[in-house]
C-alpha cells in the first residue's frame, strides 16, 4: 500500500494511512514509514502523524486543498503505473512541501528522542561504523527518504542532526540537531529507522 488511505481522506475526511517510499531506502527499513492523516478540529485540513491516535503530536498539517490535489496526483500516478508495471511512484507528485506546515513540537520531540537513543540504533550504528573507516570524527544522521551515495554528504535539508564518533561508535549525548532540517521535501516525509521511529511514536503519544 502506498499513500492510498491518505487519498481516501480527501473523499471521506477520515483517518487514513500513507506510506512515503522510494526504492533507495528500502534496504534501511523493514517497511516504509506509516503516516496517518487525522482531520483537524476545525476541519480545515489534515494533520499528518506517525501515530494512529488522533491526539498524538503530529508532524505537520496540509490544507484540504492539498489533500484534494494529493488524491488527484495519486489517482493519476496509479493509472500510469497500471500501464507500466515497473514505474515507481514519486513522493514529489503526492505531497507538495509548499502546502505543508511543520509542527515545531514534533521536531522538538524527534530531536530529543533521537539524541537519547541514537547510539542504540542498529541502522545508524552500522552506518556510522562504516563512516569511521573513512577517518571521520562526525557522522550526519540523515532522513532515510533520501540516503546519500556512500562517502557523500547528505543535502542540508535531509540532515536531521550530527553525532560524534569514537572508535567506530556513536558517542552518547553527542547529538546536535540541524536547524535547517525539513520534515517534508519533494522526496517525501520524515523517515528514520524502525528503531527510532518506534521511540518517537511512543513519545508523541505520551506528549499528546
Amino acid at each position: 500500500m502506498f499513500v492510498r488511505n491518505l487519498a481516501r481522506v480527501a473523499r471521506q475526511q477520515q483517518t487514513g494511512v500513507a506510506r512515503s517510499w522510494i526504492r533507495s531506502f528500502v534496504q534501511l527499513r523493514e517497511v516504509p514509514t506509516d503516516v496517518y492523516g487525522h482531520t483537524t478540529p476545525n476541519e480545515s485540513g489534515v494533520r499528518l502523524s506517525l501515530s494512529k491516535k488522533p491526539n498524538a503530536v503530529y508532524i505537520g498539517t496540509i490544507p484540504n486543498s492539498a489533500v484534494a490535489s494529493f488524491r488527484q496526483a495519486f489517482e493519476a500516478e496509479k493509472e500510469a503505473k497500471d500501464d507500466q508495471d515497473d514505474r515507481e511512484m514519486h513522493p514529489s507528485q503526492l505531497l507538495d512541501p509548499g502546502e505543508f506546515s511543520s509542527h515545531q513540537k514534533f521536531l522538538d520531540i524527534a530531536h530529543k528522542t533521537i539524541g537519547e537513543h541514537i547510539q542504540n540504533c542498529p541502522v545508524f550504528s552500522q552506518l556510522a561504523a562504516a563512516e569511521q573507516g573513512e577517518k571521520s570524527l562526525f557522522f550526519h544522521i540523515y532522513d532515510l527518504r533520501r540516503p546519500p551515495p556512500h562517502g557523500r554528504i547528505p543535502e542540508v535539508e535531509d540532515i536531521v542532526g550530527t553525532v560524534r564518533l569514537e572508535s567506530g561508535k556513536i558517542v552518547p549525548n553527542s547529538y546536535e540537531p540541524n536547524a535547517m532540517y525539513r520534515s517534508v521535501t519533494p522526496y517525501g516525509i520524515f523517515t528514520v529507522s524502525d528503531y527510532l521511529n518506534s521511540k518517537i511514536v511512543s513519545e508523541c503519544e505520551k506528549s499528546s
